[in-house]
């Protein structure tokens, strides 16, 4: 939508691009009990041509579109996505892969292991430390800095968001309501500006956080002018997880889930340091 309230027909179809061609949309896709948004429009599309309705939003546009901002494959976008989200998990399975292969005798690292004295506890601490950078590494690409103001549309219209890969922004409006509309408990909001409205997911990582959150401050935040930075992300539906919520009376509420995910990292490297500890404390 846009300032005259008037909707955009460039707009909804740059919207509907992410639903028809962005591989996230297809792995939601099959999880779903719904087709998405712009695949409902398609197929009321083909209704409109048995009926000789001139459909009123055709997303003809919509590939062009996609491929302004995308190029013709989204699929490197799609792999890296899951690759660098799942990084620790990958270093998990190589070096369970690895460790199974050595116990059954398949591979010849056994001999190589006992000659240079490199045992399995100091295998695993440098597999631990591996799966530490790995969250750090997730982490680091998953909320990236390089905040700049944007509005609903902005980001709604961006092709190549998704869960892993997101927009830094600031936006400015109005909190409307809670997320889930009569749920006294929930801490997610509904967020509106000129150009449309958004979930704003405010989940911090701890439930009891979120519980304490959600019955003391977020109905206080309800009809508030505010300005929210936070990560934009695309799942079924779009949404912005929060940084920090500040209201035109100054008052901030900040949200610290990325500095939480560290704190995985920090248990691998804890793990680490005991088991280079081990073959020393029984020798």
């Amino acid at each position: 939508m846009g300032g005259n309230n008037k909707f955009s027909k460039n707009a909804i179809q740059a919207a509907a691009a992410w639903d028809l061609f962005n591989p996230w949309a297809k792995y939601y896709q099959i999880f779903s009990t719904h087709p998405l948004p712009a695949r409902r429009i398609q197929r009321l599309n083909k209704q409109c041509a048995n009926y000789g309705v001139q459909p009123e939003i055709d997303l003809s546009v919509a590939r062009k579109i996609k491929e302004e901002q995308a190029g013709k494959s989204m699929i490197p976008e799609f792999l890296t996505d899951v690759f660098i989200s799942k990084l620790s998990t990958f270093v998990l399975i190589i070096w369970g892969i690895i460790t199974v292969l050595v116990i059954f005798g398949l591979v010849g690292f056994l001999p190589l292991f006992a000659w240079t004295g490199f045992n399995f506890f100091t295998f695993w601490a440098w597999g631990f430390i591996a799966m530490g950078f790995g969250f750090i590494i997730s982490t680091l690409f998953m909320y990236r800095k390089g905040f700049t103001d944007k509005t609903v549309l902005d980001l709604v219209t961006y092709v190549k968001a998704s869960p892993v890969r997101c927009i830094p922004a600031d936006i400015h409006g109005r909190i409307i309501g809670r997320g889930i509309p009569g749920y006294y408990f929930g801490e997610d909001l509904y967020f509106q500006d000129e150009t449309g409205i958004m979930y704003i997911d405010y989940r911090f990582g701890l439930g009891i956080v979120d519980f304490f959150f959600g019955i003391l401050k977020a109905k206080k935040l309800i009809g508030q002018e505010v300005k929210i930075e936070g990560w934009f992300r695309r799942g079924p539906a779009p949404y912005l997880q929060v940084r920090y919520i500040k209201t035109a009376d100054g008052k901030k509420y900040k949200n610290h889930a990325r500095g939480l995910t560290f704190f995985w990292a920090i248990v691998m490297f804890g793990l680490a340091f005991l088991f280079f500890w081990i073959p020393f404390s029984i020798i």
